[in-house]
């Protein structure tokens, strides 16, 4: 999934949610991510019932991601990657 700069993207299994992983792990409003205009991607979870961790450590405030860091929301693994100078992140699971 690709996301173009100065985005909010809510992950979870709700109806409203840009990113809809399907896994009862996942909680129906589980994270937010934030995609600024100078490039930077933070994360923050939505007091989730599973958690929302960040190279396997448990997230409990906004964090920063950085390339390569492993987003896990539930049971559903994540990665970030950029393409086109920073433009476009991809969501590889």
């Amino acid at each position: 999934m690709r996301f173009r700069s100065a985005s909010i993207v809510i992950i979870g299994r709700g109806d409203a949610c840009d990113l809809r992983p399907m896994s009862l792990r996942v909680s129906r409003k589980h994270a937010v991510i934030v995609l600024s205009t100078s490039g930077e991607v933070s994360l923050r979870d939505l007091g989730s019932e599973n958690g929302t961790w960040v190279n396997d450590e448990l997230i409990e405030k906004t964090v920063v991601l950085k390339l390569g860091d492993k987003v896990t929301l539930g049971s559903v693994e994540l990665r970030w990657s950029v393409e086109d100078h920073n433009t476009v992140l991809v969501l590889e699971a």
